[in-house]
């Protein structure tokens, strides 16, 4: 892991400092650097579970509110997925002004899709069950929308709305 990657403390055992599941780093083709753990599980059957956590909380709400570390989760693959422009993954806003004739401007929550969808790829998982939190949990829907045959299940947890999230 990148020296300059700092998370929350969080867990004890899977993914804490010992834990089998230490903070790693993935480079999307875009080149934005996305920070995840994935902690295999017991049995390789079960559907993985993926927690996107609100604003800028993503690893510790996983590990604490949404109890990554529980014996429940045990058997399943976990990803904690930390989103760009939250916790310790790159900070990559558009700026304003008009994008150049080769850029299109996306929304982030877009970007946010993509870099979980390819980060699942890299990691050759295929089904997921998804639960997400806030911002998390809109991130979590709309990948659920577009991707509809890779999901499971998903859990939505306070989504977020109004004309802030919308915008």
């Amino acid at each position: 892991m990148d020296d300059d990657v700092r998370l929350v403390a969080a867990g004890h055992t899977r993914f804490g400092a010992d834990g089998d599941a230490p903070p790693r780093v993935f480079v999307t083709s875009g080149g934005c650097r996305i920070v995840y753990q994935h902690s295999p599980g017991s049995d390789p059957a079960k559907t993985p579970l993926v927690l996107v956590g609100g604003g800028t909380t993503g690893r510790a709400e996983a590990c604490e509110l949404y109890g990554a570390e529980s014996a429940v989760w045990s058997e399943r693959a976990v990803v904690i997925f930390d989103r760009r422009n939250t916790g310790a993954s790159d900070v990559l806003y558009h700026r304003g002004g008009a994008p150049r004739e080769s850029e299109t401007l996306r929304a982030e929550n877009e970007e946010q899709c993509d870099d979980l969808a390819e980060l699942l790829r890299s990691l050759r998982i295929t089904r997921v069950a998804l639960l997400g939190h806030s911002s998390g949990a809109r991130l979590v829907g709309m990948y659920a929308a577009r991707h509809v045959e890779t999901v499971e299940s998903i859990v939505l947890v306070d989504p977020t709305g109004g004309k802030k999230a919308a915008a």
